[in-house]
Parts: structure tokens; sequence; C-alpha cells
């Protein structure tokens, strides 16, 4: 649900601890031009809740890694990287240059690390909505058409 305009502001929350990984599969191949984040509104602490939620500091985005896990995070090199440098930020929006981002079956968002998370490692990092923003790519291969 946060794929699509989210204006209740509904939450994807990590689990165990700050790190989250989505993982997006494209029906065809696309050309991806921009991705865009938003994380302006904290889930909803309950009271007697001892949880602590943080806007997500590192975000890392490989392409064509589907089968990507979190131990694989570590070893893989990214398409892309993004370091907040101000936890006011509500939303990131990065420009997707390049060979990397050409002709994707799939997109890997892993979100390393949240504010907070360094100190207490029971932070929770949690995104707002993410927009993946692109065209299908051109088939190179020849088509016959009847």
């Amino acid at each position: 649900e946060i794929l699509q305009a989210n204006p209740s502001d509904k939450v994807l929350v990590s689990d165990g601890d700050s790190q989250l990984l989505l993982k997006i599969f494209f029906k065809e191949r696309v050309d991806i031009t921009r991705i865009k984040l938003r994380f302006d509104k904290h889930p909803e602490v309950k009271e007697g809740d001892d949880v602590v939620y943080g806007k997500p500091n590192v975000i890392k985005f490989y392409a064509d890694k589907g089968d990507m896990t979190f131990d694989d995070c570590e070893a893989c090199k990214p398409a892309d990287e993004y370091r907040a440098s101000d936890e006011n930020t509500p939303e990131v929006e990065r420009t997707c240059a390049g060979r990397y981002f050409r002709r994707l079956e799939s997109l890997v968002v892993f979100v390393e690390s949240a504010f907070g998370s360094e100190e207490d490692d029971q932070v929770k990092s949690f995104i707002n909505r993410l927009s993946i923003i692109g065209h299908q790519a051109i088939d190179y291969h020849a088509v016959y058409k009847s």
C-alpha cells in the first residue's frame, strides 16, 4: 500500500531492528529514472509501548538482485546509496542515471540504518511512501507481427 498514493500516511515498519528489505518485481523490464521515498509521519506509539521509530539514515538500492537476503547486502555493491545528513528530511528523491537502472526486472531497497539506531539497537525504521518513476524498457529483439 505504500507504493500507491498514500494520503492517509500508512506506514511500513521494520520488524526486529532498523533494517528493512523491500523487493519490487516488475511485470516487464523497465528503465528507472527516479526513486522517491517519503518518511514524514512516524507510526503512532501506543501508551505503554516502548518502541522507538527513526527515519531512515542509510538507504541502498540494488538492481536486479531479487533473490537477495539481509546477509547478501553487505557483500553486494549497491547501484546507488543515500546517506542522510539531517534527521528532519521528510523525503528523498534519487535520480537514477547510468546503466545500473536500465532494463530491470527487479529492484531491492535496503534500509541499512535509521536515525538513533547507533545508540539503541531497538530503533525501528519506517517508510510512508515509495515511488518508482520510469518507463517500460525498449525491447531490442526483433518482434514479428502477423
